[in-house]
């Protein structure tokens, strides 16, 4: 778990090395039949909430399998004693190729956002995932003055292929700006409890 006022956790896809290019060739075909919708991902490509609906091959199975575990640890962490199930509500790809792309501040209406890195070119933009207790009255008191991961406006996380971060959805996050023209890609994963 990544130290931030908010639970924050990180893990990483299995073996990722040898399964990114299927996964790569995978979402290519999906996105090419599947017109960007308008939404977070500024002047990038972002799939309808639908990625996990379509027939896929088994490399995109396993992303689903693996990233429904890294959700699981997170609900075990979160449900002290209650029986809870997760399930994935959505599944979006994001696609950022060139300086002009963000994602802008938003968040998700579920009960945790997972994002898993597909392809992360050298300077791509990183995962911001911000502090909704904080806002510009608390900043001239001293407590506030010595950041640290309590007390931070923002959690910056430098995004690496097959990493997967999960935290909860009311958390506000964004994607900054890339400083190359190549492709980065991300999925997003909305997931419930019940």
């Amino acid at each position: 778990m990544l130290g931030f006022y908010a639970p924050v956790w990180d893990s990483e896809f299995p073996f990722y090395e040898f399964k990114k290019q299927d996964l790569i060739d995978e979402v290519k075909k999906y996105t090419n039949v599947t017109p960007s919708i308008e939404s977070y991902n500024i002047n990038g490509y972002q799939s309808p909430n639908t990625f996990h609906l379509e027939p896929k091959g088994q490399i995109v199975k396993d992303v689903f399998e693996v990233s429904c575990k890294s959700a699981s640890i997170a609900v075990q962490e979160l449900e002290r004693g209650c029986d809870l199930s997760i399930a994935l509500s959505g599944v979006s790809v994001n696609i950022n190729n060139s300086r002009k792309c963000y994602n802008s501040i938003h968040t998700e209406k579920n009960v945790l956002t997972l994002i898993l890195f597909v392809s992360v070119p050298e300077n791509s933009g990183n995962l911001c995932i911000y502090n909704p207790s904080l806002n510009d009255n608390w900043e001239g008191y001293q407590f506030f003055r010595e950041k640290n991961e309590f007390t931070s406006r923002a959690l910056v996380i430098k995004p690496k292929e097959g990493g997967i971060i999960c935290f909860p959805s009311y958390l506000p996050y964004s994607i900054e700006p890339n400083d190359h023209d190549d492709e980065f890609m991300w999925m997003s994963f909305n997931i419930v409890l019940y």
